[in-house]
């Protein structure tokens, strides 16, 4: 039907028909447009992600990192804007700018961004960096957030942004912002792209941050280890002369501080003069140096002078312009740049340490480097000075110095060792009893015991070193002594030495420790050994000396009286001076690597001295060496052999209750069932509070208290102390693997209670308990 023969109804509604199809094309078209829009935003996010993590991967420099990201936002991304921000931890929490890309037109300038809660921190940036949260800026010119930046975002087409927090481990680095020219550009598809790039990012400059901080704590390390070894080998020059040290010391600051010139001058007591002692190479070289040291009035000395009359040490950057400066002398070169050091000894200056034409500019670090080398130079002249002055008395304080350097190492060692090794003895004694002696197995069981035994003499020897084992000293006669270790010096020796004696008849007893003064002898004896590869003779004397003031005077370390001199003499290889000032040091040796530990002659030294002697030795190079040691001497009759000990099946108990306090897990089982076993009743606590709780639910019914000294809590004398007051006639032992003064030994001496030292034995233990609980 042709359009004119339908009636006027059906036009109309096909008409409309026609428009709602064309309607919906339209929409059609309009979704289309949205949904290409909404994938291109989206593709250009996905871009950007993809971009920035791969330099994130590849870049190695927080700056640039920066800078890449920021291009990347307008190259890739199309945006108008990007910049980075960081958090300033100022009073005004500033918002730093770090990088930047696209057109700007100096409005980064005019922000003047804060994060704090104010007008100018409510803006998208301030407010992503305060709350951690994305914030968007949909449209600039309705935001009401906004208006402070306002007229200049309108100026440069700015329509809408984004502020993307940058947060590692719960902290806000800063924030990267982007602006787009068109409003509301940012839909959630991208939000969420670029948030994870944004996490990216963070993660990035963190793991750029650590590696630059792994990196100069890497070079911190190489420059503290390149200045210890520098400090280290001005020490060891000690004994060189002044021109040596300096001209030294000026090699290492030249190097340290790339300076091509330096000085080390030494002043009068005035401080009116300087006499210069060393000149780097390049002094010498450039200026024609030829005669030293050159003296030089300060007054004439500008800047030099001023470091003296200010007391200070003077970076100089600009030295041309600087106007305390007096020129400098002639045929000297000019200068850009210097570094002026006062070296201090007893509140004057007394030293000079100049470097001078570093290519950059002088730093704080640069003048800690010269002052600690120049300072350091200046403890060795103080030392020769007070060595010059003081003589015997300062030999005698830096040997006792060197010979502490590593006491507190020993004794913490020694007393593990003294846990654990109560603990083995212990429980092979347990065994041994159980075992018959004719089985193979009781031999295997006294090897280990043998073995524990002598661990703890090398323990021993640990605390003799450092002079805090207790000693237990008896009026001794030194002869006997040494004829009881003839045989094993003889073993010890070898064929080709012979030992001579040459022994005082009536020699003087001396009160001391009979294995203290064995392991002096037989550490002697091998050290004559070493010096002696092709054989030759070892003599032993004794004899009785009495010296009076005029004769004391004479010898180091003497003093007025009666003493027994011990001497060792061998015809070994000898030694020069300076081994000699060396060989009571701890480590110090002569000997190749894997021969010899260095501790031998410390131990005779930590020995001696607590025995309140001295040792003198004399020897010439190839003519032999003589160890004399003086021992007060005592009047005394030497003390009776002690007893055989007590058979252990007749040191039973009888049902005596002990409350048995020991944090060593080991010694304190061992201890227990000993003790049981031997027909104790025993009760065990691991510390001071777990041992009074027991002692009062048990009413203090205790027959003895058996503590460690040195508990976790508290020590083993409070204790005492508290459980005392309770029970007044409670009998106490104590024991302890410690011999410093964590042990509270001169205490235990004092209030006279039995003390029984790790490590011991089970019938000493035994023995202990036996004699304090029947004790009067």
């Amino acid at each position: 039907m042709k359009d004119e023969d339908k009636p006027k109804e059906q036009l109309v509604d096909e008409l409309q028909e026609m428009r709602w199809r064309i309607d919906e094309l339209e929409d059609s078209e309009c979704r289309c447009r949205r949904a290409e829009e909404k994938l291109h935003r989206v593709n250009r996010a996905l871009k950007v992600l993809s971009e920035c993590n791969q330099i994130i991967v590849r870049v190695r420099d927080e700056p640039a990192l920066l800078s890449e990201i920021c291009k990347v936002f307008v190259d890739v991304g199309g945006y108008c804007l990007a910049w980075v921000g960081f958090t300033d931890r100022d009073e005004e929490k500033t918002v730093r700018l770090m990088a930047q890309a696209g057109y700007e037109e100096g409005y980064i300038e005019t922000l003047n961004i804060t994060w704090a809660d104010t007008d100018r921190g409510r803006g998208p940036t301030g407010t992503a960096i305060r709350t951690g949260k994305v914030s968007i800026n949909r449209d600039v010119l309705s935001n009401p957030d906004y208006a402070l930046w306002r007229l200049e975002a309108i100026k440069r087409g700015y329509q809408s942004s984004i502020a993307l927090p940058l947060i590692d481990d719960n902290r806000t680095l800063g924030a990267i912002n982007i602006y787009a020219p068109e409003p509301d550009a940012f839909d959630s598809e991208e939000v969420r792209l670029l948030t994870e790039m944004a996490n990216d990012l963070a993660y990035g400059i963190t793991v750029l941050r650590m590696r630059a901080e792994h990196r100069r704590s890497e070079e911190e390390q190489v420059r503290l280890r390149r200045r210890l070894e520098i400090l280290w080998n001005i020490a060891r020059m000690a004994d060189a002369d002044y021109q040596t040290l300096c001209d030294h010391v000026l090699v290492e600051i030249t190097a340290m501080t790339q300076s091509p010139y330096a000085f080390y001058a030494f002043l009068n007591e005035a401080e009116t003069v300087m006499k210069i002692y060393a000149f780097s190479e390049g002094v010498i070289k450039d200026c024609r140096i030829e005669d030293r040291p050159i003296e030089y009035p300060l007054v004439d000395a500008g800047l030099i002078g001023d470091a003296v009359r200010f007391r200070r040490t003077l970076i100089i950057n600009d030295y041309r312009s600087c106007p305390g400066k007096k020129g400098v002398p002639w045929g000297h070169v000019p200068l850009t740049r210097a570094l002026i050091v006062p070296v201090f000894s007893h509140g004057r200056v007394v030293a000079l340490a100049g470097v001078a034409d570093k290519p950059t500019d002088y730093t704080e670090d640069d003048a800690r480097q010269v002052e600690s080398f120049a300072t350091n130079v200046q403890v060795i002249m103080d030392r020769r000075h007070a060595e010059e002055e003081k003589g015997k008395i300062q030999a005698q304080l830096l040997q006792a110095q060197k010979m502490e350097a590593v006491g507190t190492l020993a004794g913490g060692v020694a007393h593990d060792f003294n846990n654990l090794l109560t603990a083995i003895r212990g429980y092979v004694d347990l065994v041994m009893m159980k075992v018959d002696e004719s089985e193979t197995f009781y031999r295997y069981l006294k090897q280990i015991r043998n073995a524990s035994v002598r661990a703890a003499d090398l323990t021993r020897q640990l605390l003799l070193f450092s002079r805090k084992q207790p000693m237990e000293f008896i009026h001794l006669n030194i002869n006997r002594t040494i004829d009881d270790l003839l045989l094993m010096l003889n073993r010890l020796i070898g064929e080709d030495i012979v030992i001579r004696t040459n022994l005082e008849p009536d020699i003087w007893m001396v009160r001391a420790d009979t294995g203290s003064i064995e392991q002096v002898i037989m550490n002697l004896a091998g050290n004559a050994r070493d010096a002696m590869p092709n054989g030759g003779s070892l003599t032993i004397r004794t004899e009785n000396v009495l010296l009076d003031e005029e004769q004391s005077n004479v010898i180091l370390e003497a003093r007025p009286g009666k003493f027994v001199c011990l001497s060792v003499e061998d015809t070994g290889a000898g030694m020069n001076k300076k081994t000699i000032q060396h060989i009571f040091e701890p480590f110090f040796t002569t000997k190749e690597a894997g021969k010899g530990t260095g501790l031998g002659l410390s131990v005779v030294y930590g020995i001696v001295k607590q025995h309140e002697g001295w040792i003198n030795v004399s020897s010439k190079q190839d003519r032999g060496s003589m160890f004399r040691i003086y021992l007060s001497a005592s009047s005394v009759k030497p003390e009776d052999e002690k007893g055989k000990p007590i058979p252990v099946h007749k040191l039973q108990g009888s049902g005596e209750r002990i409350l048995l306090v020991e944090d060593a897990e080991g010694v304190r089982g061992f201890a227990s069932e000993v003790l049981r076993g031997s027909g104790y009743s025993v009760t065990e606590a691991s510390n001071v509070q777990e041992a009074l709780e027991i002692f009062e639910r048990e009413k203090g019914d205790f027959h003895l208290l058996l503590s460690d000294v040195v508990l976790p809590d508290k020590s083993g004398l409070y204790l005492v102390d508290r459980l005392l007051s309770y029970k007044p006639e409670l009998r106490v032992l104590l024991s302890s693997g410690y011999t410093d003064q964590k042990s509270q030994w001169r205490l235990i001496q004092e209030r006279e209670f039995r003390f029984l030292q790790k490590p011991y034995a089970l019938a000493d233990l035994l023995q202990a308990v036996k004699e304090v609980i029947e004790k009067n």
